[in-house]
């Protein structure tokens, strides 16, 4: 295992020992504050580092020399936060209180194809295997990109692989080992946009990396930028997730500084971006964590971020104008009740094992999508067993049009979820599950509603064929609208899975949403 000294510094003579930063952020994490205090705003250099050509199709599979687990990083107090999972843990033994919805009766989502992902052992980089694999999909003009800890891929839709890179040659960056790495793909200028994050060289620096490809073929040239984050010594950038609305690109953070600090989001203008231009790249922090942005599919001149509010019945919303530009605001946080409080769920079990696989602590793990003046987005919530709920939001009223729970059986442990929904609102959601009572292991299922539907029957895309004994589970999965169908129905998902007991596995899978 890998480990890392107190001061969040790698020194390179010593890649084994990295890990001890993440547990001390771990034992000293705060409560995050639940307002917005003494937010700050400025701007970062992004140094243009070049358009990067078609990097090699293959790569060799070196053999890895050491494993890195990341622990999961909670906003809250860290024995809050334990004392809520454990609370969690010890309720499903007692009260296996099941949150549902009624489903639609008819036709499930039509699978179209499935293949298999990238692996843990292969997915190995600068010598390392990584738990949790992060997947993250993003479907192109007849390319899918998936990204995990820590490779570059690109399949065509019969899972053929036409680029397999690690992720530090991706970047061109060995400083330190890279983690998080997220994926979208801009319908609007056909792009793919690939981040992720290094970890902390030294105290004043910490690389944020942003490729941009330069056409819609995932085989060809992307702009790459990087950017310095922490504005203070100490400050480390964590969880970063991806988004963007017409003009931007929207980038999100937990920054810890020993305890957690606060949220930030970060915007830069698209064109800027896709065009290779030096620019620099504007923030607001001070922010409650955790936010999260979506995919905007219109021109709306409002961006929202999403955060669940512990301990309480709202979603809380930011609002984000001008984010293109040299003067972006935002106002918020605005509160959205939802008359229901979603509280830490419990890990997930597993049959012929005491081994749980975490649901993290009820965050929005993935991108959701803004249409209009609807928002729809999924966490996993308690109590009882975990259950995703889905939610749409009215952004312009702050009010919840609906709110759906969806889960696998009576007795199953549901989490990881994503949602995408297109133009209509129609929308697909995936996730993980599990039902120790019925010997299921880890599946991914999907269910599709129409607009003002409920949910319809569910489906499986894949079924694990044992337990996984690693407990990191995540921390995202994926959902996208496919932009070659014109009648936007058809989504890609991405989810976890399990090869064996100590290597993940991925899979991809294209729906067709049921009539």
């Amino acid at each position: 295992m890998k480990t890392m000294n107190q001061n969040g510094l790698i020194p390179r003579p010593q890649l084994p020992n990295r890990q001890l930063l993440f547990i001390t952020l771990l034992v000293m994490a705060v409560a995050s504050s639940p307002l917005v205090a003494q937010a700050e705003q400025g701007k970062r250099t992004m140094t243009f580092l070049g358009e990067r050509g078609t990097l090699a199709a293959s790569a060799p599979v070196q053999a890895p020399r050491g494993a890195f687990v990341k622990p999961h990083l909670p906003t809250m107090d860290f024995d809050e936060y334990a004392y809520l999972k454990a609370a969690a843990n010890a309720s499903i033994s007692t009260s296996a209180a099941r949150l549902g919805s009624a489903l639609e009766s008819g036709s499930t989502s039509i699978l179209n194809f499935s293949f298999l992902g990238k692996d843990r052992l292969g997915s190995a980089d600068q010598g390392f295997i990584y738990a949790p694999p992060d997947v993250n999909t993003a479907m192109g003009l007849g390319q899918i990109v998936e990204v995990t800890n820590n490779h570059f891929t690109c399949f065509d839709t019969t899972g053929t692989v036409l680029q397999d890179t690690p992720m530090s040659v991706f970047f061109g960056y060995t400083g330190q080992l890279l983690t998080d790495p997220r994926v979208v793909y801009d319908h609007i200028w056909n792009r793919f946009i690939v981040t992720e994050v290094g970890f902390s060289e030294n105290p004043t620096t910490q690389f944020f990396f942003i490729a941009a490809s330069t056409s819609s073929d995932c085989t060809g040239s992307f702009n790459v930028y990087r950017v310095n984050m922490p504005l203070a010594p100490g400050d480390f950038y964590d969880y970063p997730q991806t988004g963007y609305d017409q003009d931007a690109l929207i980038f999100t953070f937990n920054v810890f500084n020993g305890p957690f600090k606060y949220a930030e989001v970060d915007m830069v203008a698209k064109a800027a971006v896709y065009n290779g231009r030096g620019i620099s790249m504007s923030f607001f922090n001070g922010l409650p964590g955790t936010l999260t942005p979506n995919l905007v599919r219109d021109g709306n001149g409002t961006t929202v971020l999403i955060r669940n509010a512990p301990g309480t019945a709202n979603i809380q919303l930011i609002k984000l104008a001008n984010t293109s530009r040299n003067n972006p605001s935002f106002t918020g946080p605005f509160n959205v009740n939802t008359g229901f409080t979603c509280q830490v769920p419990a890990n997930a079990s597993q049959p012929g094992t005491v081994a749980v696989l975490d649901t993290l602590d009820s965050r929005f793990q993935a991108p959701g999508t803004q249409i209009g003046n609807s928002l729809y987005q999924t966490q996993t919530c308690g109590p009882g067993l975990p259950t995703p709920r889905v939610v749409q939001i009215d952004i312009a009223a702050n009010t919840l049009t609906r709110q759906d729970f969806v889960s696998g059986t009576a007795s199953s442990f549901d989490f990881n979820p994503s949602v995408a929904a297109n133009d209509i609102g129609d929308a697909l959601v995936n996730w993980s599950s599990t039902d120790p009572s019925a010997g299921n292991n880890a599946a991914t299922l999907f269910s599709s509603k129409l607009m003002g539907a409920n949910f319809g029957p569910l489906g499986s895309c894949f079924q694990s064929p044992t337990f996984s004994t690693a407990f990191r589970w995540g921390d995202t999965s994926a959902a996208s609208v496919d932009p070659t169908d014109p009648t936007q129905k058809t989504f890609l998902i991405s989810n976890e899975t399990i090869q064996d007991a100590s290597n993940w596995g991925t899979i991809v899978c294209s729906l067709t949403a049921a009539p």
